[in-house]
């Protein structure tokens, strides 16, 4: 058997308990507050020091469903329902210890005990941290602790600006990310320029709807 099969079982029905909504592969997501999604996703790779066992870490993540679709757009990308949340922690440094910590999972007996005790660590510190960033503001100041994937948040953080009616402070913080002399010359800049590009039309169309009172996503 593969490896979703394996430890699926292990982890299904304990996840789905805190309230949970099982997705694809080992990736578990809930709704946090209208448009804010939380997700766990559990990365489990196989061992170095034995065979059939995958030592977990998961990952807990939050996004903003409005925004990563907006973002999607402006990119030219598909949309993704729960992926690349731009907060995220691994649930080793979300505990008392703040160091990675894994769980071993498999067929092996202790399997059961561990992925118990895994689930219960999600319960215990994920949960918090996850229903902890269930906000607009929470998201954008976890973003600007640069607590998740930059990348992801460089771009995340002018929509949510933006979304959040706060648009002169979106401008600027596209034009900073596309200007930034940390890029020039990167695979990314290009990237972030023409992102940009995108967003200011988009941008300037939003802030028009609101004085009319329309909105707009266009």
């Amino acid at each position: 058997m593969g490896r979703n099969a394996i430890l699926t079982p292990l982890v299904k029905d304990r996840m789905l308990a805190l309230g949970f909504r099982k997705r694809a592969g080992l990736v578990f997501t809930m709704e946090l507050a209208p448009d804010i999604l939380g997700i766990a996703d559990l990365n489990a790779e196989p061992s170095r020091s034995a065979e059939g066992v995958w030592d977990t870490h998961p990952v807990l993540g939050i996004r903003h469903q409005e925004a990563a679709r907006i973002v999607a757009q402006l990119t030219g990308v598909r949309p993704h329902p729960y992926k690349a949340p731009p907060v995220a922690a691994s649930l080793g440094y979300l505990m008392p210890e703040q160091k990675f910590t894994t769980w071993p999972l498999g067929g092996f007996p202790a399997a059961e005990a561990n992925a118990a005790a895994m689930v219960d660590a999600v319960r215990g510190h994920g949960l918090p941290f996850l229903l902890g960033h269930s906000s607009r503001e929470a998201l954008l100041r976890a973003i600007n602790q640069r607590i998740g994937s930059p990348e992801t948040q460089n771009r995340t953080r002018p929509v949510l600006l933006a979304l959040m009616g706060r648009y002169e402070e979106a401008a600027r913080a596209m034009s900073a990310l596309a200007d930034s002399p940390a890029a020039a010359g990167s695979p990314a800049a290009e990237g972030h320029r023409l992102y940009a590009a995108n967003f200011f039309p988009w941008l300037e169309a939003r802030a028009a709807g609101a004085e009319t009172g329309a909105g707009t996503d266009a």
